[in-house]
């Protein structure tokens, strides 16, 4: 291949080794395939997307239904539709297994990024070590955690929370802090000279 056409190759991450380091040589000095690059950024989740909703519809038309009947966003589509697609498949068993390791295996990496930010502000602001920092974090969550999400509500009290949080907390939370630390306890000055130190 030449360098000017493996830009599609590329943004779908489907060169060679070898390939794909002379393409990002060439790709510094070469301005016409860096702006086609910036117009393939999104080809593979736009892809992605084009399967999901053929398989849905595939799905939805054998059902006889409408699409939303078939799979709502989340947990239905992961836990409900998804699997139904892969068990159709051929060597369904084994897609399976790999489309639900892959899924663990995303929810522990975010639950770990999530929660490394929480540890890291422990040891930077208070001086704790990290086995201290990440034990009053991750234990307090994980014991809510299993007290409220296993139970025959946890579905719903998550849904609920996930909209709240995305629709109203992150704002409201927001809101009430600059408040409450600018106009009330009058700390701007000083929460600037903390943040520009």
């Amino acid at each position: 291949m030449t360098e000017h056409t493996d830009v599609g190759a590329y943004s779908l991450g489907l060169l060679e080794d070898g390939d794909r380091r002379a393409f990002e040589s060439h790709l510094g000095g070469c301005d016409q395939c860096a702006r086609e690059l910036a117009e393939f950024s999104g080809i593979r989740e736009l892809l992605a997307g084009i399967g999901v909703f053929a398989a849905l519809g595939f799905m939805a038309h054998n059902a006889g239904s409408s699409v939303d009947e078939v799979a709502t966003s989340g947990i239905g589509l992961a836990f409900i539709a998804f699997p139904t697609i892969v068990s159709q498949a051929p060597l369904g068993g084994l897609i399976g297994v790999l489309f639900f390791g892959s899924l663990v295996f995303a929810g522990l990496t975010s639950l770990i990024s999530i929660l490394e930010v929480i540890v890291a502000a422990f040891q930077d602001k208070l001086g704790w070590k990290r086995t201290p920092a990440t034990l009053v974090v991750v234990l307090p969550v994980a014991i809510i955690s299993l007290l409220l999400f296993p139970t025959t509500t946890g579905l719903y009290l998550l849904d609920t929370m996930d909209a709240f949080v995305n629709q109203f907390g992150i704002l409201a939370c927001a809101l009430v802090l600059v408040i409450v630390f600018g106009a009330g306890l009058g700390m701007l000055p000083k929460l600037a000279k903390h943040m520009n130190r």
